[in-house]
């Protein structure tokens, strides 16, 4: 799992080689993400910074899962 800042985004990224992206749904409850896979399900708890960022992208490309956040205002 790696985690890169660029332009005020978040980038979370993870290899998933044998799945396809209409096998894969990410969602996140709380402090976790949460990626459902056919024979899985894998939860991640994520930094603070990742916590209060909303999710905007996700894409699987070369077997490489990309989860793109994007920062929220905090009161």
């Amino acid at each position: 799992m790696q985690i890169e800042e660029r332009n005020g985004r978040y980038f979370l990224k993870l290899k998933m080689p044998i799945f396809t992206k209409k096998e894969v749904n990410i969602w996140i409850k709380n402090d976790e993400l949460i990626i459902e896979l056919p024979s899985f399900r894998r939860n991640i708890f994520l930094p603070y910074t990742l916590v209060t960022s909303k999710i905007k992208e996700a894409k699987l490309n070369d077997g490489v899962l990309t989860i793109e956040f994007e920062k929220t205002k905090q009161d």
